[in-house]
């Protein structure tokens, strides 16, 4: 090929690469920030090793936050936790994190084992893969899969592929907001609410039937999420979380579904011997007031969450070996970004009091 061939074929690659990092930049702008998404920090933080790993939906995104495990027990955890992040979104994003690193435990809020279907609405979807590396085949499996299961129009399933696609219509809203640090870097990962919730409604006592099954997509999920586990030689923990009054979306009928999905989980957990706590009835007594600690009815605020971390931080330390690793210098770090947790968590209370 003559030297002029080349230069024009450098050139065309060269203008196609500053192209391409053009649009995966505009993409970074233009998506929705929103403490519903993983944090843009979470495969980093994991890449450092972590022990524990939270994965599910707000309900552990609200009520976890991993630098208060470490102030109190010395565990190095991340919540990976989003808006409505279904066990299929779990299992993907599983493999992504598990590319990097291997923790110790993972623990798994079963909150979606209910659902029928893959994911509800789509914007639950880029809450992950908006964040994961463009190219990741662990991110293209995971929306191939939903897609596949929601039947997305070629518009939805581009606006998937390449983000910037999905949010090419926001460019008159952009504003210094656009540019700001991810907070989810400051608290691991975790969302925080500093509302409280009084209306109480309690439900009514409900056992679960005898015949309580999971659906089936819930249930292949859940099966691949164990034997990956296992496979990996580390350790899994299912939660389903406490449910202590009717909230905006969780009225009786939802409740029961809940309880007997509950109960269907168990016998998957005990036919493979995998851990599972439900919690489900068991709100009070674990500590949480429902009058005080719930920011809506659902999910904790900032008191029901450090309550809820100091129950299951005490609840790993008793059950699983995980390292302390307080006197370790290579986790020394931890003790200034618990001090910035700190200070935000009391900044957010002072401007509510």
């Amino acid at each position: 090929m003559k030297a002029g061939k080349w230069i024009k074929a450098l050139r065309c690659a060269g203008f196609l690469c500053i192209l391409g990092l053009l649009l995966v930049f505009s993409g970074k702008i233009l998506r929705e920030k929103s403490g519903e998404f993983l944090s843009t920090d979470a495969e980093r933080a994991v890449a450092e090793g972590c022990d524990v790993l939270f994965l599910g939906p707000s309900t552990v995104m609200n009520a976890v936050y991993p630098l208060e495990l470490w102030h109190e027990f010395g565990i190095s955890a991340y919540n990976c936790g989003t808006g409505s992040q279904s066990l299929l979104t779990s299992y993907y994003l599983i493999k992504e994190l598990l590319k990097k690193e291997e923790p110790k435990l993972i623990v798994l809020d079963c909150g979606k084992a209910r659902s029928k279907r893959s994911i509800v609405k789509i914007g639950y979807l880029h809450y992950i893969t908006d964040i994961l590396p463009l190219l990741s085949p662990e991110r293209l499996q995971m929306i191939r899969a939903c897609a596949d299961d929601r039947k997305y129009t070629l518009d939805e399933t581009s606006g998937l592929l390449l983000p910037v696609l999905a949010y090419h219509g926001r460019w008159a809203d952009v504003s210094s907001k656009d540019l700001a640090a991810d907070i989810k870097k400051v608290t691991y990962g975790a969302k925080v609410d500093v509302r409280t919730h009084t209306d109480v409604v309690p439900f009514q006592d409900y056992e679960a039937s005898p015949d309580a099954a999971l659906p089936a997509m819930a249930e292949t999920c859940l099966r691949k999420i164990i034997e990956l586990a296992s496979d990996r030689g580390i350790g899994l923990l299912l939660v389903t979380m406490p449910n202590m009054m009717q909230a905006y979306d969780v009225d009786q009928k939802e409740y029961e579904l809940r309880v007997d999905s509950a109960a269907a989980l168990q016998k998957v957990a005990d036919e493979y011997g995998t851990g599972h706590l439900n919690l489900i009835k068991e709100g009070e007594a674990i500590g949480l007031i429902p009058d005080e600690d719930t920011a809506d009815g659902q999910h904790l605020n900032n008191r029901g969450a450090s309550k809820f971390t100091r129950f299951i931080g005490g609840y790993i330390r008793e059950h699983y070996e995980v390292p302390d690793h307080t006197a370790e210098s290579a986790y020394a770090h931890l003790n200034g970004k618990y001090e910035a947790f700190e200070a935000y968590i009391n900044g957010r209370t002072a401007k509510t009091a």
